[in-house]
């Protein structure tokens, strides 16, 4: 029982929802210029990147916690991946600093990945979270954030010992977005 509990703490602790905050925290400190020209896109982050996605899950997850059943998935993803779209539109029409455009590129690409995947396969959402907030902080930090890297075999066993996931499906859900992070990086 100890050992499930356990499992359930990390997985919520880990979850996207939870990341998501000290990732875009991370990110004010890598924001160039003064306050007062990036409010717009912080607030435009917040709304697209925080506040909306609490919102899906909260319509749309399990009574049990904050997972989103298989059958729902899709129309959750999607939502997000909606949202996502309507950021990266704000951020290349409107002039955003190039470390807005790239944040909201690998994720719209990292979210299309998923939705597509998730009508064949239940893809670990919560890996493939962690796996992009760690690559993004690995591309604005280096690797002197490789400390943070402990919360993957974490979380990996977590989900797997939940019975949430199967071993493809959590190491994928971690890789895919770590691949997608490096190479929008690398191009941008």
């Amino acid at each position: 029982m100890f050992t499930k509990r356990l499992a359930e703490l990390v997985s919520l602790l880990l979850h996207p929802i939870v990341i998501t905050p000290i990732v875009i925290i991370f990110f004010l400190s890598k924001v160039e210029n003064s306050w007062s020209t990036q409010i717009g896109w912080l607030i435009s982050l917040i709304f697209f990147g925080l506040i909306l996605p609490v919102l899906w899950l909260i319509i749309f997850s399990d009574r049990n916690g904050f997972d989103v059943s298989f059958s729902r998935r899709p129309i959750f993803l999607g939502l997000n991946l909606f949202g996502v779209f309507i950021l990266t539109l704000i951020y290349f029409l409107g002039g955003a600093p190039p470390i807005y455009q790239m944040l909201t590129i690998s994720i719209l690409l990292i979210g299309f990945v998923m939705v597509t995947v998730t009508f064949f396969w239940k893809i670990s959402i919560h890996l493939a979270g962690l796996g992009t907030s760690l690559a993004l902080l690995t591309v604005w930090f280096g690797y002197s954030i490789g400390l943070l890297y402990i919360a993957f075999p974490l979380l990996f066993w977590a989900r797997i010992y939940l019975k949430k996931h199967t071993f493809g499906q959590a190491i994928l859900g971690f890789l895919i977005p770590n691949v997608i992070v490096f190479i929008v990086h690398y191009i941008y």
